[in-house]
C-alpha cells in the first residue's frame, strides 16, 4: 500500500508535561509503515506559559517605549501587565488625543494623552486590551525603514511589578 500518513498523538504524564509524537510516513515510494521516522517533541503545560501579544498597528523597536497606530490589541496569557501610554514626542501643536480603552469587549476607559501626559494601565492575565486612538499624525523624523507610519501615542509594555516574570 502506498500513500501518505499523518498520526498525532497527545500523552499527558504523571509529571503533568503533555508529550506530543509525531510519527510521518510519506511520500510515493515508501511504504506506509513507520520506518525509524519518530520525532518526540517536549511541549509545555499550556496553564505554565506567560506572555503577552501585540496586534495591530504597532511598531516595536529596541526601545522601552514603541509606537501605537489608529488601534492595537494586547492579548495577555497567565501573566499581568502594566501598560504604560505616554504622548512624549507628541507635537504641542496637535494637542491631546483620546484613547479608548477596551478589555474583553467591554470600553472601561477614555484617556487624554498629551505631550506630557502617561497614563498607567494594569491588564490582568488572561485579558484582551484595545486601545483605539482618535487621531494620528507622521512624526519629523521618521520613517527610519522608508515606510511612513500614521502613530497616536508611545506604548510600554512590562510585566506588572510584584508577579513572578518581573522578579
Amino acid at each position: 500500500m502506498r500513500g501518505s500518513l499523518r498520526l498525532l498523538r497527545m500523552t499527558i504524564c504523571r509529571s503533568g508535561e503533555v508529550h506530543t509524537s509525531e510519527v510521518i510516513c510519506s511520500g510515493r515510494s515508501f511504504p506506509i509503515w513507520p520506518a525509524g521516522m519518530v520525532r518526540v517533541v517536549r511541549v509545555p503545560d499550556p496553564r505554565s506559559l506567560h506572555f503577552y501579544h501585540v496586534s495591530g498597528e504597532y511598531w516595536p523597536e529596541d526601545s522601552p517605549a514603541n509606537w501605537m497606530g489608529r488601534q492595537v490589541n494586547i492579548v495577555t496569557h497567565g501573566q499581568p501587565i502594566e501598560l504604560s501610554i505616554t504622548g512624549q514626542y507628541r507635537p504641542v501643536e496637535l494637542g491631546p488625543v483620546e484613547i479608548d480603552a477596551t478589555v474583553n469587549g467591554s470600553e472601561v476607559a477614555s484617556y487624554r494623552i498629551g505631550q506630557r501626559d502617561t497614563q498607567v494601565l494594569s491588564v490582568p492575565a488572561n485579558a484582551s486590551v484595545t486601545l483605539r486612538a482618535s487621531a494620528t499624525f507622521v512624526p519629523n523624523g521618521l520613517p527610519r525603514d522608508g515606510i511612513q507610519r500614521r502613530v497616536s501615542v508611545l506604548l510600554s509594555l512590562q510585566p506588572e511589578s510584584g508577579s513572578e516574570l518581573a522578579k
